[in-house]
């Protein structure tokens, strides 16, 4: 197979061997040779630089999807405004959802971690303690909600696994209206509010699943 430098050579020696260094067919020769080497080197490193851009994308899918300030953005506002009021402007390092023996509570972990120890809050806003007791109650909310939602940030997601049996032993097709948390003394109590008040008052259940009768506040 005849090349492109190959055929130059021929035509311009006319067939005939052409040796000296003023020899025309010679120095198209090696301006060809250069030319085809840079080619080959130019699409050496363009390969080259193609397979390091993919693995580069594949590198960037190990990452996390969801950023501290994501997380944020997604926790109930009363969490939101409790982290405010505590640690103002403070760098937050990571925001940990946990079930504890008082239900759902935030731990929220600081990159200045002598300066902000972890930070514990249950979804109502209240301030707890590392043995879950609380520390700063939340300030109290009765404004009712449409279902899915709740007073205060809370969600019936939220309560404890106790509290949230008796709800469903009660009444278990009754559309909730509200749910709210309240410290009376050293109890936590849940108040469940349902949209057909008639047929299912509130309820108002300790953390244990106790339920409180005669209850009139």
């Amino acid at each position: 197979m005849r090349t492109r430098a190959t055929q130059e050579f021929g035509a311009a020696g006319g067939g005939r061997t052409c040796c000296g260094p003023g020899c025309p067919a010679l120095r198209r020769v090696a301006r060809w040779n250069l030319i085809e080497i840079a080619l080959g080197l130019c699409a050496g490193v363009a390969l080259l630089l193609s397979g390091c851009a993919s693995e580069e994308r594949v590198e960037a899918y190990h990452a996390p999807l969801s950023s501290v300030g994501a997380r944020f953005g997604a926790l109930p506002t009363a969490v939101q405004n409790t982290i405010r009021a505590q640690t103002g402007t403070a760098e937050i390092r990571d925001i940990d959802k946990e079930q504890r023996s008082i239900g759902t509570v935030y731990r929220i972990s600081y990159a200045t971690k002598d300066l902000y120890p972890p930070l514990f809050v249950a979804p109502d806003g209240s301030v707890i303690n590392p043995d879950m007791t609380v520390a700063v109650g939340a300030t109290h909310d009765e404004t009712t909600v449409e279902k899915g939602g709740a007073a205060g940030g809370l969600h019936f997601g939220d309560l404890p696994v106790a509290v949230a049996n008796v709800v469903e032993g009660t009444a278990p097709k009754e559309e909730i209206l509200s749910v709210d948390k309240q410290l009376w003394g050293n109890r936590v109590v849940y108040i469940i509010g349902f949209r057909n008040e008639t047929r299912h008052p509130r309820l108002y259940i300790e953390s244990d699943g106790t339920i409180l009768r005669d209850v009139h506040r």
